[in-house]
C-alpha cells in the first residue's frame, strides 16, 4: 500500500486545494504540516497568527517554511461578528440566538466551519485535540448535506502491505436504521470506489443468513434487501459474520450462493460501537494505517481526526481531504 499512499499524496499535489488547519498549536499537527508545506500536498490555511504558530513550532524544533502560508486570526472581532450574525440566522429555527452564536464562533470548530462555509478554505482536517462530536456537530449544523436526505457519515481506510479494506459506519451514527445502513453502504462503497478499489461489501452482524432470528441480524437482513433493490449491479452480501465476509473458506459453508465469496473490502458494521470498537482493534493489534476519519455526505469536506492520531495520519488525511475537495468542488 506504500505505492497507493505516495500516489494519494502525488494526485493532491497537482490538485492545490486550500485545507484549513484549526490546529495549529498541536505538536503533531505542526510536525505534520512541515511535511504538507515541504511535500506541496495543498495550500494550508492556518487558524492563528503567524507569530504565534512560529513560536510554537521554534518551541518544539520543528521548521516551518510559513513563507507561502495563510493565517486567519481567530479574534479578528470583524470576521467574528459577521459570523455571529449569520449563524443566528442559520440556525434561528433551532432558536440559535446572537449571544449564543457568538458564544460559538469562540470554539474554533465552528469559527472554522463558518470560514469553510465562506469559501476560505476547500476542506477542514481537525479533531486531534477535540472529540468527534465537538469536531464535526458544527459541520453538520451549517454545512449542506451533498444529498438532500441523506446522513453524513464515517468512514475508515484501512491499510494493510497488500490490501485495503473500508470500514463505516465508525464515528457519527450510533444506532442507525435499516435504511441508513443501507445508505452509509451505499456511500462507504462510492468512496471505496473513488478511491480506485472495485467496492465487494458486506453487511456485518452476529448472524449468516438468517443463522439468528434476533431483530439485529433481521435489521441487516432487511438493509441488505435495501441496498441489494437500489443498487442491483453492486457487489454485496449480508447478513454476514465477519468470517464468512473476509474468508474464501468460510464463506463456502457459511454462504455459499455470496456475490462476493469472502473476499469483501467494504465492511459496515450494524452500529457506531462495533465499528469503532473494530477499527482501532484492527489499527492496534493488526497494525494497519488507519486513515480517517473521512467524513461521506456534506457539501464540503470536514474531516475529523483521531485524538490518538500519529502526525503521519494528518498528511494522509490532508491528501484525502483535498482530494474529495477538488471532486465536490467539480459536481
Amino acid at each position: 500500500m506504500k505505492n497507493f499512499l505516495k500516489k494519494l499524496k502525488t494526485k493532491a499535489q497537482k490538485l492545490n486545494s486550500k485545507i484549513l488547519f484549526p490546529e495549529t498549536q498541536d505538536i503533531r499537527t505542526l510536525r505534520a504540516l512541515e511535511t504538507i508545506i515541504e511535500e506541496r500536498i495543498c495550500r494550508p490555511v492556518l487558524i492563528g497568527t503567524k507569530a504565534q504558530i512560529t513560536r510554537q513550532a521554534k518551541k518544539h524544533h520543528i521548521k516551518l517554511d510559513l513563507s507561502e502560508v495563510e493565517f486567519i486570526d481567530p479574534s479578528n472581532k470583524l470576521l467574528r461578528q459577521a459570523f455571529a450574525e449569520e449563524l443566528a440566522e442559520l440556525r434561528k429555527d433551532k432558536g440559535l440566538t446572537l449571544t449564543q452564536a457568538r458564544k460559538l464562533l469562540q470554539d474554533l470548530n465552528y469559527f472554522s466551519v463558518m470560514l469553510l462555509y465562506h469559501d476560505f478554505a476547500d476542506g477542514i482536517v481537525s479533531g486531534a485535540t477535540s472529540s468527534t462530536g465537538s469536531t464535526l456537530k458544527p459541520a453538520f449544523q451549517i454545512l449542506r448535506s451533498a444529498r438532500v436526505g441523506r446522513l453524513a457519515s464515517g468512514c475508515f481506510m484501512m491499510l494493510f502491505p497488500d490490501r485495503a479494506y473500508f470500514f463505516a459506519d465508525c464515528a457519527v451514527n450510533p444506532d442507525p436504521t435499516a435504511a441508513q445502513i443501507a445508505d452509509i453502504a451505499e456511500d462507504t462503497a462510492a468512496t471505496a470506489s473513488f478511491f480506485g478499489f472495485t467496492p465487494k461489501v458486506a453487511l456485518l452482524s452476529f448472524s449468516t443468513h438468517g443463522s439468528s432470528s434476533h431483530p439485529h441480524a433481521l435489521k441487516i437482513a432487511q438493509a441488505t434487501k435495501i441496498l441489494t433493490k437500489r443498487c442491483p449491479k453492486l457487489l454485496v452480501d449480508g447478513e454476514l459474520q465477519a468470517d464468512a465476509a473476509l474468508i474464501e473458506s468460510v464463506a463456502h459453508f457459511k454462504s455459499p450462493k455470496s456475490k462476493i465469496k469472502g473476499n469483501a473490502n467494504v465492511l459496515i458494521f450494524p452500529n457506531l460501537e462495533s465499528g469503532n470498537i473494530a477499527y482501532k482493534l484492527v489499527e492496534r493489534l493488526a497494525h494497519a494505517e488507519a486513515i480517517g476519519t473521512i467524513v461521506q455526505g456534506l457539501s464540503q469536506p470536514c474531516n475529523d481526526l483521531s485524538r490518538g492520531c500519529k502526525p503521519s495520519d494528518i498528511v494522509y488525511l490532508t491528501a484525502i481531504t483535498a482530494i474529495q475537495a477538488a471532486h465536490l468542488n467539480t459536481k
